[in-house]
């Protein structure tokens, strides 16, 4: 009885460590917890309308989704990334829409790389600078994309943008209760 003990004992450990080995070969694991700084950069919910103005017209968009993505756990060998996270958000307003993915904000164990889209720009890690003036005794960061086609000002989301080829201005923002979705392992 003994020895047959000891050798199911012997056959569970070795399929144990087997196991282990190919799940720990295969499986990697982010241990850097979600930036917030997204939630800075574009502080919207879904539901949210944002008002921009012109000098006559005045265009309102509905945040229609907003979807943050964040890899806990991520198949090596899939080939689809690693420690990603993100955001992705759609405005919609009567006539078009506004879609951003803001992705690696800051995220050195990224395998992509930092990117941000919003529409048909793109711009890369190594174009996303974050820049800083004074405007009513504060300091404002901000992002300019395309030679200020799209402005994003830190706490205010998207400040101004080109549409028609007018300027327009952010104008306020009518919050709705609805909360930001969260998923992840988005990767897997």
């Amino acid at each position: 009885m003994k020895l047959k003990t000891l050798i199911i004992t012997i056959i569970f450990a070795v399929s144990i460590i087997i196991i282990g080995y190919f799940f720990f070969k295969n499986v990697g694991f982010c241990t850097k917890p979600f930036n917030e700084d997204y939630y800075k950069w574009f502080p919207y919910n879904p539901g949210d309308t944002v008002v921009f103005m012109s000098d006559t017209v005045e265009i309102k968009y509905v945040v229609s989704y907003y979807i943050t993505k964040h890899n806990y756990t991520y198949l090596k060998n899939a080939k689809c990334g690693c420690c990603e996270e993100g955001i992705s958000i759609c405005m919609l307003s009567k006539s078009d829409s506004i879609e951003i993915e803001f992705d690696n904000f800051g995220n050195s164990e990224s395998c992509f790389g930092e990117f941000l889209c919003i529409g048909n720009f793109v711009v890369q890690s190594n174009e996303l600078k974050i820049q800083t003036k004074k405007e009513r005794n504060a300091l404002l960061e901000y992002i300019s994309v395309r030679n200020d086609t799209i402005v994003l000002t830190k706490s205010v989301g998207i400040s101004s943008l080109i549409k028609d080829n007018r300027i327009f201005s952010f104008r306020k923002r009518i919050k709705s209760n609805r909360e930001i979705t969260k998923q992840s392992n988005y990767c897997n």
